[in-house]
């Protein structure tokens, strides 16, 4: 057995031969070695370990006095030693090979990658001897090992190439996409193999590739319309980002990253051809339904103005009612058809929106007077106003705006029972060309639950199906307001608590051709003195508005008692109301009984009647 010396600077011994004696490396060389952290190692001819620095000793966790017993074949992974055989033979015959990357085994059975350099031993030291200088890049192939199994697993194909366009580098999704293996392209001109041509098929030169432009000009590169062959020649539509490789701050290439798009492609095009044939089916749809209620219509139109002449003629009492129950069904009828047909309007882009000139307070007072038998009927108060800041000369449609305030104006007598409906106008905001109207009918009526407003403004959705048997209707008129009001940069909301009433809004741009309302004034406040009683709090209300836009000064009272009381007080400061307005109904007493206990005080009256007969009753 060769035996070692220990030298007092720590380093292995080197055996030689098969003396006793033993001689070390060069000093110097063992401590720059030992700095660098490379490992170093000589053998004999036969393998057998003569030297090895404490780096050595240290990373495959042997000691300096088993050295003599250590063979390099025994160290090395069997994959490693024909390698290192070859290196060998190289080195006898005199030539200096590259380094090579080897796989050694640690003490505990633990691979160790190192990249060698192999030289010829001094002679001195042994014959046919080697030297190896080693450096450990376990760690270094650990992270090429992580990167390369993540880069392998990625969806998109991913390729680098030096600065002349030779493919450097290729992960498994790219040898999957464009069938070539890595081995087979390593080395050669990307663009010669798989971007040759472009996507309409004429060939593209190397100088007008823009992959290789951006690579001469290290700038970056995406497109989604590019077109990569595989090695069958086929066409491959990718998405391609490339971007300039930087290696220790020194432009080394590029990195391209490319992904299949011809699938996307594919669901893009069935997508239009789907959405096309669907859009043509509602077009379809919507043509036969405007069709339809048209044809519909008019013979209808005929049945009603029959009906009207009909109970123009003397009727018994059975005929009478028979007729009445003609005409509210007819009439109920050409609402639905009305509301089908604007709605397949609206659905089939046949829908024009005007600009001209209008007048918005009697906009307001004509819609009111369409709905106001109706509400009549029902005993509720119906009332319009626009705020005095409100422009009253504007432009835009209003035949639109006149069917969106009816259908809501009709929804909202429909479901109330007793109370008010009114209709306000008010201004949000001045625009820079015009100003943004708000139109709100607000009802006394059912209300509706959070669960409820989220399914209204929907085509033939109503807030509960209950209604629809109780109410009636196609549950059209709300989408269809919806739909105009978009169609005319605005739109809709409703604010609603059930039992206590909703507040449906519209909010809508429109062009002000002056810049005064007609209810606005700079005037002085009028000296004349207004004394008001009767009505709710919410129409008293209403009435202050109006006269403060009048600029009158005015009093309120409840009822008739109040109201003497008022009258009492005004009267004692010297300050007697010049006009008392009175409105139904009085809380303490009839009208015929306020007329004629007003009528002592000597001061003009204006009497509002509640019901369109009311005039008819004896004072």
């Amino acid at each position: 057995m060769r035996q070692q010396d220990q030298s007092t600077d720590k380093q292995a011994a080197v055996p030689t031969g098969d003396s006793n004696t033993s001689q070390q490396p060069d000093g110097a060389l063992l401590q720059q070695l030992e700095q660098l952290g490379d490992l170093l190692q000589d053998c004999d001819s036969q393998g057998w370990l003569l030297h090895a620095n404490q780096m050595w000793l240290h990373t495959l966790g042997y000691a300096a006095s088993e050295l003599p017993t250590l063979n390099v074949y025994q160290l090395l992974a069997e994959d490693s030693q024909p390698a290192f055989r070859q290196q060998a033979a190289l080195i006898a015959r005199g030539e200096r090979p590259p380094a090579i990357e080897l796989l050694m085994l640690d003490r505990s059975g633990q691979v160790v990658s190192v990249l060698a350099s192999f030289s010829p031993l001094p002679r001195e030291n042994a014959e046919d001897g080697l030297r190896l200088l080693l450096r450990d890049i376990t760690q270094q192939k650990k992270q090429e090992q992580w990167l390369s199994t993540l880069l392998d697993n990625m969806d998109d194909g991913i390729i680098a190439m030096d600065m002349q366009g030779r493919l450097t580098y290729m992960n498994q999704q790219a040898e999957r996409l464009l069938g070539w293996r890595f081995a087979e392209l390593h080395g050669r001109n990307v663009h010669q193999y798989i971007h040759h041509h472009r996507a309409d098929g004429s060939e593209l030169p190397l100088e007008d590739c823009p992959i290789y432009q951006s690579v001469q000009q290290k700038a970056s590169y995406r497109s989604s319309e590019e077109v990569f062959f595989r090695k069958d020649g086929q066409p491959l539509e990718v998405r391609v980002s490339n971007s300039p490789l930087l290696l220790r701050q020194q432009l080394a290439g590029s990195v391209t990253t490319f992904s299949d798009i011809s699938a996307s492609r594919l669901r893009e095009q069935q997508m239009l051809q789907a959405t096309r044939a669907a859009e043509a089916a509602a077009r379809a749809k919507s043509e036969f339904l405007a069709t339809m209620s048209h044809e519909i219509r008019t013979p209808l139109n005929g049945v009603i103005g029959m009906i009207d002449l009909l109970m123009d003629t003397p009727l018994d009492a059975e005929q009478s009612d028979f007729a009445r129950t003609i005409k509210m069904s007819a009439d109920t009828l050409l609402s639905i058809i009305n509301d089908i047909l604007d709605f397949s309007k609206i659905e089939a882009d046949g829908l024009e929106i005007e600009c001209i000139d209008f007048s918005l307070r009697q906009l307001l007072e004509g819609t009111v007077d369409i709905v106001a038998n109706k509400a009549h009927g029902k005993g509720l108060t119906l009332a319009s106003f626009a705020t005095a800041e409100v422009p009253d000369s504007l432009q835009g449609d209003p035949t639109r705006l006149r069917q969106i305030l009816l259908n809501l104006l009709s929804n909202a007598i429909k479901f109330t029972e007793q109370g008010m409906v009114l209709v306000s106008a008010t201004l949000e905001q001045p625009l820079q060309q015009g100003i943004q109207l708000r139109l709100c009918v607000k009802d006394t009526g059912i209300g509706l639950s959070e669960q409820a407003k989220s399914r209204l403004f929907q085509p033939f959705s109503q807030a509960d199906s209950s209604t629809t048997r109780k109410y009636g209707g196609t549950g059209l008129g709300l989408a269809i307001c919806k739909r105009l009001a978009e169609a005319m940069a605005g739109s809709v909301g409703v604010e609603s608590t059930p039992d206590v009433g909703s507040e449906f809004w519209v909010s809508i741009p429109l062009q002000a051709t002056a810049g005064d309302s007609c209810l606005h004034t700079t005037a002085t406040p009028s000296q004349h003195l207004v004394l008001l009683a009767g009505d709710s709090a919410s129409n008293q209300q209403l009435w202050s508005h109006y006269l403060d836009s009048w600029a009158l000064p005015h009093k309120r009272a409840d009822g008739l008692a109040s109201m003497l009381e008022t009258l009492r007080q005004l009267d004692a400061g010297g300050n007697k109301p010049d006009i008392l307005l009175l409105v139904e109904p009085l809380a303490d007493a009839t009208l015929e009984q306020a007329v004629q206990t007003l009528s002592l005080e000597d001061i003009p009256m204006v009497v509002c009647l509640q019901e369109q007969d009311a005039c008819a009753r004896p004072a």
